[in-house]
C-alpha cells in the first residue's frame, strides 16, 4: 500500500536532496547498462515552477514593485523573477512574470526518462545550463546521434558543442531572434 501524501511529504522534507540525487544517478547508470536508456536521441527542455508566494497572486495588495528583482520576496528569498510567454495565436502572445524556479532537464527521447535535471531560480537561463548538463551526460559515453530542443536553445555555443564535442546532429528549432 502506498504511503499517505502527508507521510511521503514528511519523508521528502526530512531527506537530504543529495541522497535522492545519488539514488537517481545510480538508477540512470543501471538503466543505461541494461539498455533501457539507449541514449541516441537527447532532448533539452525546461519548465517554470511558480513559487506559492503572495507576490505571485495579482489579487494581493503588494507594492507596484511586485517583480523588482532587487527585492526578493521574504517568503522565499532564493527565488528569481521568471517570464512565461503564452502564444495565443500566430502573432499574439501574452507575457507574465512570476517569482519562482526553473527546472532544466536532459532526457532520453526514446525511453522518455530524465538523464539529468537541475532546478535553479527562474532567472537562470536555459542557454547557460545547457552545455554543463550535456557535459554531465557525456560522461556516460552514450552513442548520441541527435540533440533536440526548442528555439530557446538556438545559439551558436550550444550548436557548436553538440556538433564538435558530442559529434551529434542538433535538431533545434530556428530562432529568428538569434540571427
Amino acid at each position: 500500500q502506498l504511503p499517505s501524501i502527508e507521510r511521503f511529504s514528511a519523508f521528502l522534507r526530512d531527506t537530504d536532496n543529495s541522497v535522492l540525487q545519488t539514488i537517481r544517478l545510480a538508477m540512470v547508470k543501471d538503466l543505461i547498462h541494461e539498455g533501457v536508456i539507449p541514449g541516441k536521441v537527447l532532448a533539452l527542455d525546461s519548465c517554470s515552477v511558480v513559487a506559492p508566494l503572495r507576490e505571485n497572486n495579482l489579487k494581493t495588495r503588494v507594492s507596484h514593485l511586485r517583480f523588482d528583482k532587487n527585492k526578493p520576496p521574504s517568503g522565499d528569498p532564493e527565488t528569481g523573477v521568471g517570464v512565461r510567454v503564452h502564444f495565443t495565436g500566430e502573432t499574439n502572445k501574452k507575457v507574465t512574470y512570476f517569482w519562482g524556479y526553473r527546472n532544466h532537464t536532459v532526457s532520453d527521447a526514446d525511453s522518455e526518462l530524465t538523464l539529468w535535471e537541475e532546478t535553479h531560480p527562474a532567472n537562470v537561463s536555459e542557454v547557460k545550463r545547457a552545455i554543463p548538463m550535456l557535459q554531465a551526460v557525456k560522461q556516460w559515453n552514450l552513442p548520441i546521434d541527435y540533440v533536440a530542443a526548442d528555439r530557446e536553445y538556438d545559439v551558436e555555443t550550444i550548436l557548436s558543442f553538440v556538433v564538435q564535442e558530442l559529434q551529434a546532429k542538433p535538431i533545434i528549432a530556428h530562432n529568428p531572434r538569434n540571427e
